[in-house]
């Protein structure tokens, strides 16, 4: 028995893409709480991820991961001193599946990300006894699989072969279960709740 596959297939589990953020010199974002389960991975550059409810901000380098649990409001920004503008009006102006922020005209930073969406049951069985946020460093072993997956989405998204969109969605989905996996071997009896 696989407690993880199991949970996951009665869940429903579905992931959404959504534009990439491309990001150079000073800027913020800020973000509404998401629903579902929100992943990001930083495919260049760095960045800080600010969380709502949590004291300090997560730096993150290039080929970072995570996951944000619950719907919480978050911002991510180059530096703690940019002000931050709301994703909505940055999302709205984005060409070709890109969003672009900062007043630089070097595009330092790259993100990739979306969602997961899950069955009704996903608050109690999966996602209630999860961290708010699950980091994945890419300097870890475990980021092997995480870049992989990335590297196909991002490949599918850039060159947009026939069911490209799904084929990245699900490439998404095999990206959750990656990092349920690390955060459940790092945190055996979160598999028990």
């Amino acid at each position: 028995m696989d407690p993880l596959e199991d949970v996951l297939t009665l869940l429903d589990t579905r992931g959404h893409l959504s534009s990439s953020l491309v990001a150079g010199g000073r800027w913020a974002v800020r973000f509404d709480a998401p629903s579902g389960v929100k992943f990001n991975a930083l495919r260049r550059g760095r960045c800080l991820l600010e969380l709502e409810g949590t004291a300090d901000p997560l730096a993150l380098e290039e080929g970072d991961c995570y996951l944000l649990t619950q719907p919480r409001r978050f911002t991510l920004r180059s530096d703690p001193e940019a002000v931050a503008v709301d994703a909505g009006r940055v999302f709205a102006s984005s060409e070709g599946g890109v969003a672009r922020a900062g007043d630089g005209a070097e595009e330092e930073v790259l993100l990739i990300g979306g969602r997961f969406s899950f069955g009704d049951r996903a608050r109690t069985l999966l996602l209630e006894d999860l961290p708010p946020v699950i980091h994945v460093p890419a300097r870890t072993p475990q980021a092997e699989t995480l870049q992989w997956a990335l590297a196909q989405i991002d490949r599918e998204l850039r060159d947009g072969p026939m069911a490209s969109t799904l084929v990245a969605e699900h490439l998404a989905v095999v990206m959750l279960v990656h990092v349920l996996r690390l955060h459940l071997t790092r945190e055996p009896g979160a598999a028990s709740g």
